[in-house]
């Protein structure tokens, strides 16, 4: 039985990816992941936004009483799906959040033959379908490179500054 345990483990520690790692390589294909204020995390967090992310599906951004029903990729594309932000710190003196989200931020993704643009949401999620390639994604002063596989959903958190807060 101990076995067992240990072998468990060690399966789930080689599937939990890092932020800006294809998504979706458990059995099941379906997670949940929340942005802690400096990368994407497995599972949600009460009060929360949370993204859904299931192979071959576009990711879905989950707050409390959202359905969780996801739509399918096209075909032969992968998704990306990043959050743009703003990083708190300090606190000392108060309890404030991890981050703030930057909505409605302009998002540029360039790569395998492909330039797109879009516009984080109310909450600073983005998502876009691509084709299956190495990308550049910028919002602002930051930017990172991703690769997108085929049914795969990749996160990338996109910081737009630091805010020291008290």
């Amino acid at each position: 039985m101990h076995k067992r345990a240990l072998i468990a483990a060690l399966v789930a520690s080689l599937t939990i990816p890092a932020a800006g790692l294809p998504m979706g390589s458990r059995p099941d294909d379906s997670r949940t992941m929340y942005f802690d204020g400096s990368a994407f995390r497995e599972e949600s967090r009460v009060g929360q936004p949370a993204i859904a992310t299931r192979i071959g599906h576009y990711p879905k951004l989950l707050q409390e009483g959202s359905p969780g029903k996801t739509r399918p990729l096209p075909p032969e594309t992968g998704a990306l799906a990043g959050i743009c932000y703003i990083q708190q710190s300090g606190g000392k003196l108060g309890s404030h959040p991890a981050f703030l989200p930057r909505p409605d931020m302009p998002v540029t993704v360039r790569g395998a033959g492909v330039e797109k643009e879009t516009r984080c949401d109310g909450n600073g999620f983005f998502t876009l379908a691509l084709p299956p390639g190495r990308y550049e994604v910028r919002s602002g002063a930051d930017s990172g490179t991703v690769t997108i596989e085929p049914d795969k959903t990749t996160l990338i958190p996109l910081r737009g500054g630091k805010r020291m807060v008290d």
